[in-house]
């Protein structure tokens, strides 16, 4: 896989955690989000 495919994946990634984060109507629900996108887990791991 080239790097230019594995940080496509990565942004689309980010931008769907990013979409549930912002539809999450109650405030109380978004602490569950990862605070640090390096948390996030990874298939490359």
């Amino acid at each position: 896989m080239d790097a230019i495919v594995l940080l496509r994946d990565d942004h689309k990634t980010v931008e769907q955690l990013l979409k549930e984060f912002e539809k999450a109507a109650d405030t109380a629900a978004r602490p569950d989000a990862p605070r640090d996108p390096l948390k996030v887990p990874s298939a490359r791991t």
